[in-house]
């Protein structure tokens, strides 16, 4: 196990002046949702959730809460309520993951990129999970998921292709291009009568829902792979 796994950065509370504070340039987050609402929830409540923030050299470096120090700057106030570590590198990442394993702000994308970048790091992937608090289970189907081709992650991230079968997709195709192949022709979708899946389902939506591969809709086969990650 590496020297990091499990160990979590000492923290302290602190009032963080908002001029101090800084994105970090390795935030897993890519995202910044509409902060718009969040910023007059903040000028009439505050900032209810404290920043998890890294400190290296004086200057404070935002590990979670990205959007609330958006919105915090659009709102104009002076200071935000922050927990403090000195950690550095690996140790600010698993600051990151372990907040918004709480509170659910990672896509799963983003979760994936978090997991490598762990593991470049040197940890193994019982270490990124004992460190994050995720299962090992869930951090080798994240990492999968960067096998997919950028169309199919794509799709992921604007909610067109679910998590389960986009890591179904990428476990049975492997590769990049396989896999953009694949969702090029939807008419030889690997999930069809060949599927050995196939013979469980039994649909009955098929004069309401597109039947993927002449058997079930999406729904049904979703459910059918989950039934089955269940079993084994």
């Amino acid at each position: 196990m590496s020297a990091v796994a499990g160990v979590m950065p000492v923290m302290r509370f602190q009032m963080v002046p908002i001029r101090d504070l800084r994105a970090n340039p390795a935030n897993v987050r890519e995202q910044l949702e509409e902060i718009g609402p969040l910023a007059a929830s903040i000028r009439t409540q505050g900032i209810l959730q404290p920043l998890i923030v890294n400190r290296i050299r004086g200057a404070f470096l935002v590990t979670d809460g990205h959007r609330r120090l958006a919105a915090a700057k659009l709102a104009m106030v002076p200071a935000a309520p922050c927990l403090v570590t000195s950690g550095a590198g690996t140790r600010d990442v698993i600051a990151t993951m372990c907040a918004a394993a709480m509170h659910q702000e990672l896509t799963p994308l983003e979760q994936a990129r978090a997991f490598e970048r762990l593991r470049v790091e040197g940890m193994t992937t019982a270490d990124v999970a004992l460190s994050t608090g995720y299962s090992s289970r869930l951090v080798r189907q994240r990492l999968l998921l960067l096998n997919l081709p950028r169309e199919a992650q794509d799709l992921l991230d604007e909610g067109k292709l679910t998590v389960t079968a986009a890591a179904e997709l990428a476990a049975t195709l492997g590769t990049a291009p396989k896999a953009t192949a694949a969702l090029r022709r939807p008419k030889q979708s690997h999930l069809g009568r060949a599927h050995p899946l196939a013979t469980r389902l039994n649909c009955a939506h098929g004069d309401v829902r597109v039947l993927v591969g002449g058997v079930a809709c999406g729904q049904c086969w979703e459910q059918a792979i989950r039934d089955d990650a269940t079993r084994s």
